[in-house]
Order: C-alpha cells, then sequence, then structure tokens
C-alpha cells in the first residue's frame, strides 16, 4: 500500500509542477518557452516515437520480404583453413529479434540519465532487420 501512497505523491507533486510551470509561462507571457520547457523534459519519449514506429515498419517489411527459414552465412577461420558455418533461423525469430533487441535499446535509453547515446543505440539497431535481409538475398 505504501507503493500506491508514492504514487500519489508522485502525481500530486506533477500536477503541482505543471500548474506552477503554467503560471510562469502565463506570467512571462510565452507559450512556447512552455512547450519547449516540456519538448525537454519529454525527449525520450520525442525521441523514441521515430524510432518504435521505423523499428515496427522495418519488422512487417521483413516479415512480408522474408522466407520460412533464413540462412546466415558467417565465415569462420579454423586450424585447417576458412570455412563457413551457415546458421539457419526461422522468419519469425529472425522478424522478433531485432525488433526485441531495439525495444530493449529504447527501454535502457527511458532509463538513462543522458538521453542521447542511449537513442543512437536503438537507431543503429534499426540496421539489423536490414542486414538480415540482404545477407538472406545476397548469400555468402
Amino acid at each position: 500500500m505504501k507503493i500506491f501512497g508514492d504514487i500519489k505523491k508522485d502525481l500530486q507533486s506533477a500536477k503541482q509542477d505543471i500548474k506552477e510551470n503554467k503560471d510562469k509561462a502565463k506570467a512571462e507571457g510565452s507559450l512556447f518557452k512552455m512547450i519547449c520547457m516540456w519538448v525537454y523534459k519529454l525527449r525520450s519519449v520525442v525521441l523514441a516515437i521515430p524510432v518504435a514506429f521505423a523499428a515496427v515498419l522495418l519488422a512487417l517489411d521483413n516479415l512480408i520480404k522474408l522466407p520460412e527459414t533464413v540462412s546466415l552465412c558467417m565465415p569462420m577461420a579454423g586450424g585447417d583453413g576458412f570455412a563457413v558455418e551457415i546458421i539457419a533461423l526461422s522468419k519469425m525469430v529472425a522478424v522478433i529479434g531485432p525488433l526485441l533487441i531495439t525495444a530493449a535499446c529504447l527501454l535502457m535509453m527511458f532509463c538513462s540519465r543522458r538521453v542521447a547515446y542511449p537513442w543512437l543505440i536503438s537507431v543503429f539497431s534499426l540496421v539489423l532487420p536490414l542486414f538480415i535481409y540482404f545477407a538472406s538475398v545476397f548469400p555468402g
């Protein structure tokens, strides 16, 4: 029950902050400053929306384009020379895997104090569905 009390206190303090910021903005006469302030406070959400949208679009694109089994050829250097190992993935693993990696990156962004670095990592994780598609189209 202490958790609900803490949540209630947090909501009341947030409501009080909003009221104070609204009063400040009215006193300054600048709605634009208040909007910029809230966009800065919610920058993780503002940055996460396009990345999540792109990740879902790429997952749906791979769901349509990929065959039932995806074979990834990985070159490996062995003791007797150069060999190629083939990793076979199902279609759903190839679609859901990169989507979950991007979601984990976005979750780390929400938990981080500095938003820019985890956001960049989540943007670079959008390359994974493209890599899986091109690796399945152009094997080895």
